[in-house]
């Protein structure tokens, strides 16, 4: 029994440690501000690739509603069609087609990738802040050290350069 209790004793007072890998679902991130942020003319590009992109599928969306008599739905349809490219879009790799040919991608303050979550924060309630304030929110990258719009902010996101 005295054998028992000291094998015991032995296990139990032994540190344990574990050390497990990094998981896929949460790749090491670079600190973002070791990333050169993206330019107002490269976000603004990116933003209009974006729109004659959107433009284009509204265009083609609308006269299927048209014929189909359904032009009544064609504002509702186009703005959740709007949301629902951002949010994709960002959400699942932090770059709008637009971002991706301008070679610039939405991170969070830490370098990580944002969730679809964030992308809902920054892409939606964050822009409509930044719409509601006569656009400034937009521009306010130009001043800001991060080069962080408002909805940016918001969002707790950086818009990077990719290397």
């Amino acid at each position: 029994m005295d054998e028992m209790t000291n094998q015991q004793q032995v296990t139990t007072s032994a540190p344990v440690t574990q050390t497990q890998p990094p998981s896929v679902e949460t790749p090491m991130a670079q600190p973002a501000a070791q990333l050169p942020f993206a330019s107002f003319l490269d976000r603004f590009l990116a933003v209009l690739i974006d729109v004659l992109i959107l433009f284009s599928v509204g265009f083609v969306l609308g006269l299927l509603l048209g014929m189909l008599k359904l032009q009544d739905m064609a504002g509702v349809i186009g703005t959740l069609l709007n949301w629902g490219y951002l949010v994709y879009f960002i959400g699942s790799t932090g770059q709008t087609p637009g971002k991706k040919v301008m070679k610039i991608r939405v991170v969070k303050v830490n370098g990580a990738k944002i969730t679809y979550v964030d992308a809902f924060i920054r892409e939606i309630v964050g822009k409509f802040v930044s719409f509601i304030i006569l656009f400034i929110g937009y521009l306010w990258m130009l001043w800001d050290p991060n080069k962080q719009c408002l909805h940016d902010k918001i969002a707790g996101t950086y818009v990077v350069k990719e290397g």
